[in-house]
């Protein structure tokens, strides 16, 4: 796309710019580190935390909305957590045997249904750990943070106070820390919006977001 882009008669090549949203901003924040040239990018409602850490916090709520008690959330973040590690599913890692223990120990827990391992306990047990290890590899460990740094344009990011999906409190503290030495980035924090963008409550977009985007294109 970027190629087709340049090629284009009715393009300036010099403002060749992205936005995406959720893992959206993944990809433009990756793509951004690694093409020539990209005028500025605009992350939103994601892109600022490692992919596991963002699963483990929408695991997490996604109980809390389902009612679930406080013992039981706290064995779902438990189990997840120590699967999702380097140590159990690292390049180097040989734990096949701990990462099945963890799959055996979520069977028939009522915080099951809202991982990716509902979709695993009829998996033989060597399969599943290889899958595991090709999705931590692939994406799960994949930390945008290092790619950020190496944008040379601005960062435009975009958070929602009542992000259920991605960690906003998470990504707020990386941005802040990040401004601090690297003033091309602004970040606005749009109250009262989930994670699409829209007010929980209305479930339309907020003037706010859209005279945000307005300003900085």
């Amino acid at each position: 796309i970027y190629q087709h882009l340049q090629r284009r008669q009715d393009v300036l090549p010099a403002r060749i710019s992205m936005m995406g949203i959720s893992n959206g901003a993944w990809v433009i924040t990756n793509a951004a580190a690694r093409l020539p040239y990209v005028d500025f990018i605009i992350p939103v409602a994601g892109g600022f935390v490692p992919v596991y850490k963002q699963e483990l916090y929408r695991m997490h709520e996604a109980a809390v909305a389902a009612g679930l008690n406080k013992t039981v959330i706290a064995d779902l973040d438990s189990t997840m957590a120590h699967l999702y590690s380097e140590s159990i599913l690292g390049i180097r890692a040989r734990s096949a045997n701990q990462a099945n223990a963890l799959l055996q120990h979520a069977a028939g827990k009522p915080w099951l249904p809202f991982t990716p391992l509902k979709d695993f306990m009829a998996t033989p047990a060597e399969k599943f750990y290889e899958t595991a290890k090709a999705a931590w590899f692939n994406e799960l460990s994949y930390d945008p943070v290092f790619d950020l740094k190496n944008i040379i344009r601005p960062v435009h990011s975009n958070t929602a106070e009542q992000d259920k999906i991605s960690p906003t409190a998470q990504s707020n503290t990386v941005l802040a820390d990040m401004q601090k030495s690297f003033p091309k980035m602004d970040h606005v924090v749009i109250p009262k919006t989930g994670h699409y963008m829209k007010d929980e409550k209305t479930g339309k977009i907020p003037a706010l977001y859209l005279a945000t985007l307005r300003k900085i294109l």
